[in-house]
């Protein structure tokens, strides 16, 4: 369906499933099935609510633990970067979810 299958790859999207194999790429937070991710909106694009600088130490900190893809490489990290997030009063307010991608 595509023109050039080279160009694409395939990943897996699982919502809060925290077991890891050797196909896992990481975990990102977000919603509407990986449209919104708070990593992203934080880091890498921040669009919607970006941080506020002065209130960013702890968001920083945990955001140095992202792997090469820019996902938390275990579960329990995303979960932690999810409850800091939420105590931000810059941050949007949404039921996130974890979401575990992998390589297919």
């Amino acid at each position: 369906m595509v023109d050039k299958k080279s160009n694409y790859e395939i990943i897996e999207v699982l919502f809060d499933t925290p077991e890891v194999t050797d196909k896992t790429l990481g975990f990102d937070i977000g919603n509407n099935f990986g449209d919104y991710s708070i990593i992203a909106d934080t880091a890498v694009i921040p669009l919607w609510h970006p941080p506020d600088f002065d209130d960013y130490n702890d968001i920083k900190e945990l955001l140095r633990k992202l792997n090469i893809n820019c996902l938390f490489s275990i579960y329990s990290l995303a979960q932690k970067y999810l409850e800091t997030y939420n105590n931000k009063t810059w941050g949007e307010k949404d039921d996130f979810d974890i979401i575990q991608l992998k390589n297919v």
